[in-house]
């Protein structure tokens, strides 16, 4: 999985997310997200670049991997199974919150 954006620079998050996946994460050296699209399709479309693949080709440098912790990676799992089991009987009162809120 690959993650970009301004998050990417939070160490423990990118941790985390890998942990829950159980998948490895990448956060590539490539900053801000939107700014550099919005550059990547104005490239595009003055023909700076071919086409997605190529404009991605040339900014894309990899960067750090987060190996998924398997001991926390089950715990997750078996945290995400309670969670299934009782959504159903709190169903009703999430929408009881949303309305007061």
């Amino acid at each position: 999985l690959v993650a970009i954006g301004g998050g990417t620079k939070n160490a423990f998050a990118m941790q985390n997310k890998a942990d829950m996946a159980g998948k490895p994460m990448e956060a590539p050296e490539l900053g801000e997200a939107t700014p550099l699209g919005a550059a990547l399709l104005a490239g595009i479309g003055v023909g700076l670049y071919a086409d997605e693949q190529d404009a991605f080709d040339h900014v894309y440098k990899p960067g750090r991997v987060y190996e998924p912790n398997p001991e926390l990676t089950a715990r997750y799992a078996e945290w995400f199974r309670t969670y299934e089991r009782i959504y159903p009987a709190l169903k009703d009162v999430h929408a009881q919150l949303h309305g007061l809120a």
